[in-house]
């Protein structure tokens, strides 16, 4: 549901947007056997493999942001899941001197229930929360504008993350058969939560020939759920094997800082470039690591983030022909480059100093470098009519080498795939 009005007070203009959401599936996903988490990512799944650091031995690989546990545990289905989400939404658009100055300002309360079907005994997890938007832009000139903009972000989890079992609790556990031992109690995750900041500018000059932004941002997440393999003190298998516990928290955050600019060039009326730079630093802020429950300790660490490259960059270029025999034919190529990320790491199962970490340097102790990588794209497109009705072929190739590539979290992508569209105006 969604309501619009425009209204207007002391010659300044407002526009007000109110919508409700109300929204309930049900889904089935799945999770690996035995609490692991299994590595999509061949390249780091082999690298890992014939490493000689054991995953099990406390430390633990991390692998698409979770811990890998055993890298050849199959993947199983889970049973389906109740989701409801439920949101209110109200925002007014102001607008002053002659348009020269907008201002935004927005407030959205969202609630979400989920629950486990195949596991009946465990809470309904509910969670909520009110956030805001606000943000204005500022006309210069007719040809620059800055803004600049502050979002609270709301994110539910759906699931549960291990909680290791203490005192005697945790010694009954162990006076079980080691079959039966069950070291951890599921607890509900609860949402993340989360704040940005955005600065930047817009311009168009010399009759929109070149244009362009550039944008500063900040955005900071509390509440991530992380998950590690523990080696239980005193806990031995029938044969003689330490046994080991999926455990984790969401007392952890996650930083996001750069900028980015785009710049679009038309040297010719038929001639595009379009030229983007991404600079992002992302790091992981651990509340808790292995070492710290074995010494008792809460030691924040900050560790950079996986599969995410410090540096992109994308060229485009397209021309159109709008004369002679050629005329509404379009070709256009160009690629996007990603520099070198994260693919694992190990930390520490000892902590070198009781003193926070910054950065991949004495907290973490072996990692895996995925190396920069180049994907080439094309399209041609023909325009033509029939008619009164106005037609459009395009044929687009992406990944035009075929190179093997991996997406963040550690999924492969597609391979060199072609798509032929046709649009058409009646």
């Amino acid at each position: 549901m969604e309501i619009t009005g425009k209204w207007e007070v002391a010659g300044i203009e407002n526009q007000t947007f109110i919508s409700g959401e109300y929204l309930r599936n049900r889904f089935r996903g799945s999770v690996a056997t035995g609490g692991g988490s299994n590595i999509l990512n061949p390249e780091v799944a082999d690298r890992v493999r014939n490493d000689p650091f054991n995953p099990l031995t406390g430390s633990a690989f991390i692998v698409a942001n979770e811990v890998v546990a055993d890298l050849n545990r199959p993947l199983e289905p889970q049973n389906f899941q109740n989701r409801t989400n439920k949101a209110a939404f109200i925002s007014n658009l102001s607008r002053f001197f002659d348009d020269r100055l907008i201002v935004l300002a927005g407030i959205r309360y969202d609630e979400e229930e989920s629950q486990r079907v195949e596991r009946p005994n465990l809470p309904v997890n509910t969670s909520r929360d009110t956030t805001i938007q606000v943000g204005s832009s500022f006309r210069i000139t007719e040809d620059i504008n800055i803004y600049a903009s502050y979002s609270e972000s709301f994110l539910p989890q759906n699931g549960f993350v291990g909680v290791l079992k203490s005192g005697d609790a945790l010694q009954q556990e162990l006076l079980r058969p080691p079959g039966e031992r069950v070291f951890t109690e599921q607890e509900p995750l609860r949402p993340m939560s989360g704040e940005g900041i955005e600065v930047g500018a817009k311009f168009d000059l010399f009759n929109d020939r070149i244009s362009g932004a550039f944008s500063v941002f900040r955005t900071e997440l509390v509440g991530v759920p992380k998950s590690f393999s523990f080696a239980v003190p005193g806990a031995i298998d029938a044969s003689g094997n330490q046994q080991t516990a999926l455990i984790g928290n969401q007392n952890n955050g996650r930083l996001i800082k750069g900028f980015e600019t785009e710049l679009f060039l038309r040297p010719l009326e038929s001639w595009q470039i379009v030229l983007t730079y991404t600079y992002l630093d992302s790091e992981e802020i651990l509340n808790q690591t292995v070492a710290d429950i074995r010494q008792g300790n809460n030691i924040p660490v900050s560790i950079p983030s996986l599969s995410v490259p410090d540096h992109q960059v994308g060229v485009w270029s397209k021309y159109t022909f709008s004369e002679g025999t050629l005329s509404g034919l379009a070709i256009g190529g160009g690629f996007n480059w990603s520099g070198e990320r994260y693919g694992a790491y190990a930390l520490r199962t000892e902590n070198p100093a009781a003193s926070s970490f910054v950065g991949a340097n004495d907290a973490v102790e072996r990692e895996i470098l995925l190396g920069s990588q180049i994907l080439w794209d094309a399209m041609v497109s023909y325009a033509f009519t029939t008619g009164r009705y106005r037609h459009s072929l395009q044929l687009n190739v992406r990944n035009i080498t075929n190179r093997q590539y991996f997406h963040p979290g550690g999924m492969p992508q597609d391979p060199r795939m072609f798509f032929l569209t046709l649009r058409s105006s009646f």
